[in-house]
């Protein structure tokens, strides 16, 4: 338990890496009690991201542990694009500023005022164990900070995607996983990756919490064919593969001119402007460059016929897990963890990376195949967001949660 604070002990950029002192009052929003499901079992999980899908799971594993009656904060940015979201949470919240980019990153870090509230919430609210969702530069700060704390970590890309972390970044990661109590992978290839980085067997959870992402609700009706729509959902970074989906989407225009095309999400389209300036009056082009907030997701996934997932650089998918939601089957590469997800021939189609004339002959299998698309689709849904594949999951965080107040200190 945290009784107390430090002396004090000015932030700069070495103590990044070590202690923190006393900070101004602080007070966060604070949910209904619930009666909670392990005693003493109090979960301060930290999330500091801003955009894509860390979002999402994050407050889906706070909600989740809040269902099962674990008491919780969940300290966030202010500057998330799903503050609101978080804003309305019925668990105990605390949000800051954080930054916004690089340069503020420095400022902030080193003037140290966000960091020493968030040590001043966590101070108050108590908790047993520290949980990361997703890697921030300040997960080793607050680690070191409260060493007394044993502290879970969410490890979701054990080989960093070369378009997100500097050297400095995936520094801090590697020291990071390596204070944690536990770390948890999403699947049995990311464990064995983890191992490989140096992490203790012993210490390497496998649970698969983009299940949690799922809409329990929202199963049917299923693929839909007018017209056949091929969905890619998600943040657009260049290893998502998107230049191979729009390469593959002329050569499917070949075979299936009333092909539809649905580009959904925040990010940068720059490198493929050409390509969607020569389609921008095209209806069977839809391209949305923003955020989708969660009550819109259904009406997007709804409108689709088979979700797409072209990565060159890959783990495993939330959005596979929400296309399963809808009883959409996927189109997916052999990336990472991706064939732990989707199992080709048997709920969805797997395809080599970076190869444009086999992603379109699985799509238009796909587009083709009612019938076919429908099966895997169901079988996707009862993989990854059935009732029991989340249960699954539920099990899985609150096991590594309890293992880790156990571990020795």
């Amino acid at each position: 338990m945290a009784s107390g604070t430090t002396a004090p002990h000015p932030l700069n950029w070495s103590s990044f890496l070590y202690a923190a002192g006393p900070v101004p009052a602080v007070s966060f929003s604070t949910g209904p009690r619930r009666k909670s499901m392990s005693q003493g079992l109090r979960v301060a999980l930290i999330y500091l991201g801003r955009r894509g899908m860390g979002n999402p799971l994050s407050f889906t594993m706070a909600q989740t542990l809040h269902k099962q009656g674990v008491p919780l904060l969940a300290v966030t940015s202010s500057f998330s694009e799903a503050a609101s979201l978080w804003a309305k949470a019925p668990f105990s919240t605390l949000a800051l500023p954080t930054y916004r980019h690089l340069s503020e990153m420095l400022l902030t870090t080193l003037q140290g005022q966000a960091l020493r509230r968030i040590a001043e919430g966590v101070v108050a609210f108590q908790p047993d164990v520290l949980l990361f969702p997703m890697f921030h530069p300040w997960n080793l700060w607050l680690q070191r900070r409260f060493a007394h704390l044993p502290s879970v970590t969410v490890v979701h890309d054990p080989h960093p995607h070369p378009m997100f972390y500097d050297r400095l970044a995936a520094r801090l990661e590697h020291l990071s996983l390596r204070r944690a109590t536990r770390c948890v992978t999403l699947s049995n290839a990311m464990a064995q990756a983890l191992a490989q980085r140096g992490i203790p067997a012993e210490r390497i959870e496998i649970a698969p919490l983009e299940r949690l992402l799922a809409f329990p609700e929202a199963r049917l009706p299923g693929p839909s064919f007018a017209p056949p729509t091929v969905l890619f959902f998600g943040r657009i970074t260049r290893y998502k593969g998107v230049a191979y989906l729009l390469d593959a989407m002329e050569r499917l225009w070949q075979r299936l001119p009333e092909a539809h095309l649905h580009l959904i999400g925040s990010g940068d389209l720059n490198p493929y402007s050409a390509w969607l300036q020569r389609y921008q009056d095209d209806p069977r082009v839809q391209v949305r460059q923003t955020w989708v907030p969660e009550e819109e997701i259904p009406s997007v996934f709804r409108g689709a016929s088979v979700v797409v997932l072209p990565y060159t650089s890959a783990t495993q998918s939330g959005v596979a897990v929400l296309a399963a939601s809808f009883g959409l089957p996927v189109v997916a590469t052999t990336m990472g963890a991706l064939p732990e997800q989707v199992e080709d021939g048997v709920s969805g189609w797997l395809v080599p990376p970076a190869d444009a004339a086999a992603l379109t002959a699985a799509l238009f299998q796909a587009l083709t195949q009612p019938e076919e698309t429908q099966r895997r689709g169901h079988a996707l849904w009862k993989r990854l967001a059935s009732p029991a594949a989340q249960a699954e999951a539920v099990q899985a965080i609150l096991q590594a949660l309890q293992r880790a107040m156990a571990a020795p200190g």
